[in-house]
């Protein structure tokens, strides 16, 4: 038994194989320890192909992109204290609620957040491939769905 990664052509590691090698994994297998294989998905192939080296750390979101899921999840949230929910979590469970009046407010909370979010990130999407300017927060909130309780 050999304790094994198998790697594509970026590099990036696909597997982490504890067995004989089958052919197929001959021409794109390292050989590891087995500390490496316990966390094999932070390593990469090396240039070599030889051996593995630790893969470089995910780029963070823009701080901006953290403003803005900041505070839409601060919208979703204050909303439905309206009606005295402890927020959007809460307001959307009630959506299950066998007393009327909660179970509309309920879907209304789910299918808000379903919406903002919806919105939101098609908002980012447009803003990465220069369909729009970046919108400060409070442009963005003024772009997203509102709120409407049932009756």
């Amino acid at each position: 038994m050999e304790t094994y990664v198998t790697y594509l052509p970026d590099g990036s590691l696909d597997g982490c194989f504890i067995q004989e090698p089958p052919e197929e994994h001959a021409d794109r297998m390292i050989p590891v320890e087995p500390a490496v294989a316990l966390n094999w998905c932070t390593y990469r192939a090396n240039e070599a192909r030889d051996g593995v080296e630790l893969a470089p750390p995910a780029p963070a979101a823009p701080p901006e992109v953290l403003d803005y899921t900041a505070a839409v999840q601060a919208m979703l949230d204050a909303k439905p204290k309206e009606r005295r929910y402890d927020g959007i979590l809460s307001a959307c469970t009630y959506a299950t609620s066998t007393v009327p009046r909660f179970k509309a407010e309920g879907q209304a909370c789910v299918e808000w957040r379903d919406a903002v979010w919806a919105r939101c990130y098609q908002l980012m999407a447009d803003v990465e491939v220069g369909k729009m300017p970046r919108p400060t927060v409070d442009e963005l909130l003024a772009m997203l769905p509102e709120l409407m309780w049932p009756e």
